[in-house]
């Protein structure tokens, strides 16, 4: 993760070393199981990456679920770290999306654009009862010629520190 030692993102999660490793062995081989390869991720500076990122984020803070399942690719997949949830297929993401957005109205999230892993990334900042938007989560993004084929949504507030992004906005 962000090309830390293990020992360092073990400390982040306050968990240890061997947990990260047995976590990472479990990543490469889901990745090799769905074809994914270091060379199909780019760099976010791709122009068509940032313009898929730059509508997906549109899309998502106006709860847009059209234009969402216009970019996701047919065999699309969701997981959501530290949670053993994953959805796979558009139609099961565009399911899961439209049963976080039906609990919420339009404008209820706000998003940062960033990146991580060489991927295209964004924070997303979920709108609280006292109308401030706070962290809610990152999600890391594999964007292929045909459209979003991964997300990849960490649940965890607290990561906001180490992309040193601000926990409200």
């Amino acid at each position: 993760m962000l090309a830390w030692r293990s020992a360092e993102v073990a400390d982040l999660l306050e968990t240890t070393p061997t947990a990260i490793n047995s976590a990472l062995q479990r990543a490469r081989t889901q990745f090799s199981q769905i074809g994914l390869i270091e060379e199909d991720m780019d760099e976010p500076s791709d122009a068509e990456q940032l313009d898929v990122l730059n509508r997906y984020v549109s899309a998502f803070q106006d709860s847009d679920l059209t234009m969402l399942t216009g970019l996701l690719r047919e065999d699309a997949l969701i997981e959501m770290p530290p949670w053993l949830h994953w959805m796979r297929g558009r139609e099961a993401v565009v399911a899961f999306l439209g049963a976080i957005f039906g609990r919420r109205a339009p404008g209820a999230w706000r998003v940062l654009t960033t990146s991580a892993n060489r991927q295209p990334a964004m924070a997303s900042y979920r709108r609280g009862d006292d109308g401030i938007f706070r962290a809610a989560n990152i999600q890391l993004f594999t964007i292929t010629g045909e459209g979003i084929s991964h997300m990849v949504a960490f649940m965890d507030p607290t990561l906001f520190s180490a992309f040193s992004l601000p926990n409200t906005v």
